[in-house]
């Protein structure tokens, strides 16, 4: 099954946009329920009205019910709860605030779209739009696919490894065929790392790299010309035949 396309996803949209449920979306598209909920959780985008004094303002803090700070005002002999003071509203100042979630996007659809309490709410809002819904899927896509199969540890472990032996000028199959067991990747992986100056040692550190030209690419099957459709040997032969 192909991924998702910015087709499916504006109907996708459109549909929660008619409060479809996911298995009325997915049978619509043909795809599976847990393909659509996981579109949706994954490329929801956050949408705040207000500014951040007036969201505090508005919104309830997330750990308001177990909250225990004191002092938030500077009265350092106040023992009394910031969360529980009427006289200054603690979101205003504290550190921890967090805006409380709603709770009906703890479950499908996830998103505020045509949700009839989207007026008085005080929450963040969640919508799926599928121009950025789209948008962030290619970005991951992208993202995914940049870059090297290692993490910076694991580079600089290599590094350490075959570095000092290139300098000693040993060359990079012997280094190869003598500790395969602990590079963990191919040797043609090493020489791209060697070619994107990832170790400390450089292409000058290979002797026979640098005697060679760069090869040319092969082009491709060049299209036949228009004086010589029909006139090659291959329809020599369907004549013979």
């Amino acid at each position: 099954m192909k991924h998702l396309t910015l087709s499916d996803r504006i109907r996708i949209e459109a549909l929660l946009e008619e409060r479809k449920s996911f298995s009325q979306i997915a049978a619509e598209l043909g795809r599976s329920t847990t393909t659509i909920s996981r579109e949706v959780r994954r490329h929801r985008s956050v949408v705040h009205h207000y500014s951040t004094e007036m969201a505090r303002k508005r919104s309830e803090c997330e750990h308001f019910g177990s909250c225990t700070v004191k002092g938030l005002c500077g009265r350092t002999q106040c023992e009394a709860f910031c969360s529980k003071c009427r006289s200054k509203r603690c979101s205003l100042s504290c550190k921890s605030f967090a805006p409380k979630i709603c709770a009906l996007l703890k479950k499908p659809p996830y998103v505020c779209n045509k949700c009839p309490k989207l007026r008085s709410c005080s929450h963040d809002f969640f919508f799926y739009r599928a121009k950025y819904a789209d948008d962030a899927y290619h970005e991951v896509k992208s993202s995914s696919r940049s870059g090297i199969n290692q993490t910076p540890e694991s580079l600089a472990q290599l590094d350490k490894l075959i570095s000092p032996l290139l300098k000693q000028g040993q060359p990079l199959s012997h280094i190869y065929l003598s500790h395969k067991e602990e590079i963990g990747c191919s040797q043609r992986t090493l020489y791209n790392y060697i070619d994107q100056n990832l170790f400390s040692a450089i292409n000058l550190d290979l002797p026979r790299k640098v005697r060679y030209k760069p090869r040319q690419k092969r082009r491709g099957d060049r299209e036949i010309p228009g004086y010589r459709k029909g006139r090659t040997y291959a329809d020599f032969e369907l004549c013979l035949a």
